[in-house]
């Protein structure tokens, strides 16, 4: 089985600062890999170790990031036997379907059993590139994935939901978003790192790929939401006048 895991390299969120505008300050935020995606790349290792014959392989999108030899070994240190991007300056800041046209092509072109995305990225965690590239590729998508097991040719996966937890079985090729639940991201060892420097990596560039580098949509902007003086209003009590006057307070707040 061969299987492509899809990851984002983002600024580092505890580092980001915000400006007297509002807008983000990425400047000083070093460069990391996406956590959920940490969780795909775990999940992924985890499938492979159960098939025989598989290979990990590890996809991202974005621009000069993507060649960040720290990253490359960041990624590959977690199992991946071999690393691929696409390179455009474009990528770092389009939205979810610009980047999951990209990936669509890459992974074609790679070829692949079974693709697995992160439930979102750490950066805007919009949810969606996943579903989108199953979409583009018309082959079975499911997301919110907290588990699977391969066996006679068969993917079976689960799916927590508010009634239980749904089994479902399909059959490759397939893409999938899982949740951070469905593992424990390993961490690298001293000796993984160094591996890791040593694994293939290739860039392709949108020409290479065929790709017209357009954009369907785009972001204006990205800031800070504003803050809000708490109300400091205290209801002591808990009878029906308080409850009568705490449910007041909020249909007032919500007018």
């Amino acid at each position: 089985m061969k299987i492509v895991v899809c990851f984002k390299i983002v600024h580092d969120e505890n580092e980001l600062t915000v400006n007297q505008d509002k807008s983000i300050d990425e400047s000083k935020a070093p460069y990391a890999i996406s956590p959920y995606d940490c969780n795909a790349v775990g999940a992924a290792m985890n499938l492979a170790a159960t098939v025989v014959d598989s290979e990990v392989i590890a996809l991202t999108a974005g621009g000069e990031r993507v060649e960040n030899g720290k990253m490359k070994k960041a990624i590959l240190s977690r199992g991946p036997a071999e690393m691929y991007a696409v390179k455009n300056d474009s990528l770092d800041k389009a939205e979810s379907y610009n980047v999951a046209a990209a990936l669509k092509v890459a992974i074609e072109k790679i070829g692949a059993d079974l693709i697995i995305c992160g439930e979102g990225s750490a950066d805007l965690y919009n949810q969606q590139v996943g579903n989108m590239i199953g979409a583009m590729m018309g082959i079975n998508t499911l997301n919110g994935i907290c588990g699977m097991t391969f066996n006679n040719d068969i993917l079976t996966v689960e799916r927590a939901g508010d009634d239980g937890l749904e089994i479902i079985e399909l059959k490759l090729p397939a893409v999938l978003s899982v949740t951070s639940d469905i593992c424990i991201p390993k961490i690298p060892s001293m000796r993984d790192i160094l591996a890791a420097g040593k694994k293939p990596s290739t860039v392709y560039t949108l020409e290479e790929l065929g790709v017209a580098d357009s954009v369907c949509v785009t972001t204006v902007s990205v800031r800070a939401p504003e803050s809000t003086e708490r109300k400091q209003i205290v209801i002591k009590g808990d009878g029906d006048e308080q409850i009568a006057e705490f449910y007041d307070g909020i249909r007032k707040a919500l007018m």
